[in-house]
């Protein structure tokens, strides 16, 4: 019998290679279906994606042309083949099957009962998708760990060109994956180094290694590192305050938060035990385990919808995988190998109460493989077909736009590619994702230097947030700078076409006082002014709360004469943008009555003030006021 601890038996090839084999039972590319009817953000999810896509066959530079948390491999995530080579996606689909096998194959090496390591393992492949969509960035994260911890028991070059390879990637999927990435690169380079496992010159060579692989890919992807860098911090900085969602799944939150503390409670456990072992290199693994779990629990929280927590069941026990928790072939690996498989059971048990049955998920991840060829073999590069039949535009539209630039609010991009349009779009595409004062001012500069001929504009808004304040000082510059040429009836909504005047003025922001106020009095007017900015600041039990939980909610309600008050949803990145408060614009009609004589028919707002708990802000708020003219 051999026992050379290098000798892998076959078995262990032929299990990880079947189960590597079997993820591959994504689709190859996801289905999209443009609804004609209905609320409008049925609109919202394809328009974004599909605009990435657009983005790259324009040639638009990320980072000056758009601004978005993906990147220009952002349709790796999508799977929208449009424009996109079907060998990219099944290059790029081989190579997370060799992860996959890596994976499989170290773990069940590691195991010191294969029938316990087997079990696992399929557990873990029918909790995730079949296809990953938006959860891909987790998928990388997690492989950019399991190569981190195998090139420190292990170091070799392979591993090293794998993680430059997969945080490359990750990177121009999605901006705050790569960051992260990058960050766990750094740490883990810093550890080697002190591990006596790498000299200062390897590491340095790596590190160059990494920086020119993304400078180069940031040359061929068309990407202004600065700018794509810096607004996708933006955009992480404003989701979590006002993304939010309450939408009473509490069953599925207190599974996720049985799951977690599951999670939380092994982690620790391990902590104490390789503490006493002596073993303190062990512990950057385990405080990038706990990081990686924790990240996608306040992501899954944060929406709040069945989507986003189930994501939680599908991708955070992936961590338990990289074997560290095996390390040692005593009697405690088998406690911890039991404890894994519990976790990921109890995880697909959750899965299957709000997904579906074993039986389905196991159809389609063993039984359905031969789909993902027929998908490749059946792809074509245009493989978007337009649909102008369900974003409606009439003739008499059409003919009036004709070749002229234009751009559409507040997020419905489809009305314009599927009738193939000049598309020329503000940097931050979707009213709804301006969320910081950085962002609404690259939007805002971009229509004071190169303002579309055109705009659609429908007057809408996501989670009871008001339409006009989510892009405040572009609707200002619009009312002053776009007049009403004409409007359709489209998708059960009135639609408006505004058109460029002929002079452009930027806006002229007069500062004319500040006062500090308490959190909940009413905020003052001050004579002449029509806009402000609020600076209101989590306490100390506010960050508490967020970090645990979600960033805890504000409202603002306006309130006009002889009508009743109107409360909106935003946060404190949105009041720090500013608000508009010359007039109560609360509607489509209100918004066109700005362009018109008849903006005096549009309510004026008599009373301000912010609708929070006030234990969780500073007591204290800045309200600084303008005349905008």
């Amino acid at each position: 019998m051999r026992t050379d601890n290098s000798y892998t038996s076959p078995l262990v090839y032929i299990i990880a290679i079947f189960l590597a084999y079997h993820m591959l039972t994504m689709p190859f590319l996801t289905s999209y279906e443009l609804a004609d009817s209905g609320p409008s953000w049925l609109g919202l999810d394809i328009s974004w994606q599909l605009t990435l896509n657009y983005a790259n066959l324009h040639n638009w530079t990320w980072g000056k042309d758009i601004a978005y948390t993906y990147g220009p491999l952002g349709f790796l995530s999508t799977r929208i083949g449009w424009g996109v080579s079907r060998w990219i996606f099944l290059s790029f689909d081989l190579l997370l099957a060799v992860n996959f096998f890596y994976v499989f194959k170290d773990f069940l090496k590691a195991s010191a009962s294969k029938l316990t390591g087997t079990l696992i393992l399929i557990v873990a492949v029918l909790l995730m998708n079949t296809s990953h969509g938006t959860d891909l960035s987790w998928l990388l994260l997690f492989f950019i760990y399991f190569w981190l911890y195998k090139a420190y028991n292990e170091p070799s070059n392979a591993s090293f060109i794998m993680l430059i390879l997969l945080t490359s990637i990750a990177f121009y999927i999605k901006v705050n994956t790569g960051l992260i990435s990058i960050l766990f690169f750094v740490a883990h380079l810093v550890l080697l180094y002190f591990a006596d496992k790498l000299s200062v010159l390897k590491a340095l060579i790596i590190l160059l290694s990494l920086a020119s692989t993304i400078f180069l890919s940031a040359w061929l992807l068309n990407v202004y590192l600065p700018g794509y860098i810096m607004s996708a911090y933006e955009l992480i900085k404003g989701y979590g305050s006002v993304m939010y969602l309450d939408n009473g799944e509490i069953s599925v939150e207190r599974n996720i938060g049985t799951l977690y503390h599951a999670m939380k409670y092994l982690l620790i456990i391990y902590f104490i035990y390789i503490v006493l072992k002596g073993k303190f290199v062990q512990l950057f693994f385990v405080a990038i385990c706990g990081a990686y779990i924790l990240m996608l629990k306040q992501q899954s929280y944060l929406r709040g919808d069945i989507q986003h927590l189930s994501e939680f069941f599908c991708y955070g026990p992936l961590v338990l995988l990289t074997g560290n928790l095996l390390h040692y072939k005593n009697n405690t690996q088998k406690l911890f190998s039991a404890a894994i498989l519990f976790i990921l059971t109890l995880s697909l048990f959750f899965k299957t109460e709000y997904n579906k049955k074993i039986g389905q998920l196991y159809e389609e991840r063993f039984c359905n493989t031969k789909e993902y060829f027929k998908q490749f073999s059946e792809n074509k590069i245009d493989s978007h077909h337009f649909a102008p039949d369900k974003r409606y535009i009439p003739a008499s539209i059409l003919n009036k736009i004709g070749d002229k630039s234009i751009d559409i609010f507040p997020w419905d991009s489809e009305y314009i590619i599927e009738n193939q349009l000049n598309y020329t779009p503000r940097p931050v595409f979707q009213s709804f994702t301006a969320y910081t004062p950085y962002l609404q001012k690259i939007n805002y500069d971009f229509y004071n230097s190169n303002a579309p001929e055109y705009i659609i504009y429908d007057f809408d808004a996501i989670d009871n947030r008001c339409a006009f304040n989510d892009e405040s000082m572009l609707n200002m510059f619009i009312i002053k700078n776009y007049e009403l040429a004409d409007t359709f009836t489209s998708n059960e909504r009135i639609r408006a076409l505004l058109k460029k005047k002929n002079i452009i003025k930027p806006l002229i922001f007069n500062k004319i006082g500040e006062k500090k106020i308490q959190l909940t009095d009413e905020i003052p007017t001050v004579a002449g002014s029509n806009y402000i900015r609020i600076d209101v600041k989590l306490n100390s039990k506010g960050k508490s709360v967020a970090f645990r939980l979600r960033p805890p909610g504000i409202n603002i309600s306006f309130t006009a004469p002889n009508e009743h008050n109107r409360i909106y949803r935003t946060s404190p990145e949105l009041l720090k943008a500013g608000v508009m408060i010359e007039k109560l614009v609360a509607s489509q009609q209100d918004f066109l009555s700005l362009l018109t004589p008849e903006k005096n028919l549009v309510n004026g707002i008599s009373k301000i003030s912010l609708l929070t708990d006030p234990t969780l802000y500073n007591n204290e708020i800045v309200v600084e006021y303008y005349n905008v003219k």
